[in-house]
């Protein structure tokens, strides 16, 4: 959103989704990946400006926001059978909590990972407490790119966005070096 020599600054409150691409996936690369997503996923979103109205919380990863959290979904050109990262991400999941996993994980020519949902077993959009995780083989003579951007479809669909504080990011920024100042000339009690 702004780019300088001295910083770059995109608000976290506006980034809805994040997909982690790698050329290669191997067990080192998803772990990693998991890894960076988990740090993006763990970001607060508190520069907004207040709103009036009802507001309805999201219910995403088993428990209410208010604002969407950062979802997170890995791409790769390639890599390890989706069956070994399908047991890679189970056991780097398994000590983790919904929110900080990965949302999804998407291999060209292997296949993809999604969750379940813990009360039907149904494919969901992200983790739940309880889900487990499938590793799928797409249809033949397709890949990934059709249920992936299914997904992201799912996943974005109900996002909004509360009003941006953006002089929440400002800190003790100034707006520049003053260069020449205009006063008025009226006297108090004049209109």
């Amino acid at each position: 959103m702004l780019d300088t020599a001295n910083y770059r600054i995109i608000p976290n409150e506006c980034v809805y989704s994040v997909i982690e691409v790698k050329s290669s996936l191997d067990k080192s690369e998803l772990l990693s990946s998991c890894e960076a997503l988990r740090e993006l996923k763990a970001m607060p979103k508190t520069a907004h400006l207040p709103t009036g109205g009802m507001y309805t919380p999201y219910r995403v990863h088993g428990k209410p926001y208010w604002q969407l959290p950062t979802l997170g979904l890995i791409f790769a050109y390639g890599g390890s059978k989706i069956t070994t990262l399908c047991e890679h991400l189970w056991e780097w999941c398994e000590s983790r909590p919904p929110e900080e996993r990965p949302d999804g994980v998407y291999v060209l020519g292997e296949g993809f990972l999604r969750w379940t949902s813990p009360k039907n077993g149904l494919v969901d959009p992200y983790p739940q407490p309880g889900a487990g995780l499938i590793a799928f083989h797409p249809d033949e003579g397709e890949d990934v790119f059709f249920p992936m951007m299914l997904h992201l479809n799912v996943l974005l669909a109900q996002a909004s966005m509360w009003t941006l504080d953006f002089t929440a990011y400002a800190g003790e920024s100034g707006l520049g070096i003053p260069a020449r100042v205009y006063r008025p000339t009226w006297r108090a009690g004049e209109e």
